[in-house]
């Protein structure tokens, strides 16, 4: 009887191996569960980030719009000898040097002037 001992023995091993090979593709079923649930919170990540992204650069459109118009806006002052009031380009208004409309540096101890508004507003009436 040491054929059906070897067999049955044999049986025993190919079950507990078939058993590992269960437990393994159950742990890899659940690895690629985890792997898609990953893989969707991404995606929603990157549709916030796209829908931010698109609603920042909207703003910044505005944002860019409404400096536009202001600047068109302060341009309408004069200073009270007639000249331009400043205008300064980005660069120089970010170093610190402006600029009369003239190109000639303005001089940042001349404040005492007072800028007239065209119509009923006047920089000195605040």
């Amino acid at each position: 009887m040491a054929g059906f001992e070897d067999i049955n023995e044999q049986v025993h091993r190919v079950s507990a191996v078939i058993g590992e090979i269960a437990a393994a593709s159950e742990q890899q079923s659940t690895g690629i569960n985890q792997i898609n649930i990953a893989i969707q919170q991404m995606k929603q990540g990157t549709s916030h980030v796209a829908a931010n992204t698109e609603e920042s650069a909207g703003a910044a459109e505005e944002l860019n719009s409404r400096a536009e118009e202001m600047q068109n806006r302060i341009n309408l002052f004069r200073l009270s000898n007639g000249a331009a009031a400043i205008q300064a380009t980005p660069l120089q208004r970010a170093s610190g040097i402006s600029r009369h409309a003239d190109g000639k540096p303005t001089d940042p101890d001349a404040n005492s002037q007072k800028a007239e508004v065209p119509g009923e507003l006047r920089a000195d009436s605040f």
